[in-house]
């Protein structure tokens, strides 16, 4: 069987590497930080659509429950853990209106915090998932 001979790393091709991981470990870096500035931009830009929507949209048909439930959600940082169900055919159409805005402005349509499931029926106080 042939071996191949060791390899041997020139001082220059060692500093090379060196440079090369740090710049590496430094975009990573970068790319972290701007994924949690992007969280935090998503619900500065959700939340000033949501003040557009309160502005000029008809809020009648709209429960007390689910305005309580949406400014936690708020709150809160956007807590992506929060499930609302809309109830009424005005909170569906609002849920519709949000997450297009939600969704024009960059953001998965999965960032809202709209959702009803068996563990979260309508009408139900929101889950934590």
């Amino acid at each position: 069987m042939v071996t191949a001979p060791p390899i041997r790393c020139c001082r220059e091709c060692c500093d090379l590497i060196q440079r090369a991981l740090l710049i590496a470990m430094t975009l990573l870096s970068a790319d972290a930080a701007l994924g949690q500035d992007w969280t935090a931009r998503k619900c500065v830009l959700y939340s000033e659509a949501w003040d557009w929507v309160r502005d000029t949209h008809d809020m009648t048909g709209i429960r007390p429950e689910f305005l309580t439930e949406h400014q936690s959600f708020l709150d809160r940082g956007c807590d992506q853990e929060m499930e609302i169900c809309p109830v009424t055919p005005e909170e569906i159409k609002l849920v519709d209106v949000l997450t297009i805005l939600s969704m024009n402005e960059g953001m998965a349509s999965t960032f809202v915090p709209f959702s009803c499931n068996a563990q979260n029926p309508p009408g139900a106080t929101p889950a934590i998932r």
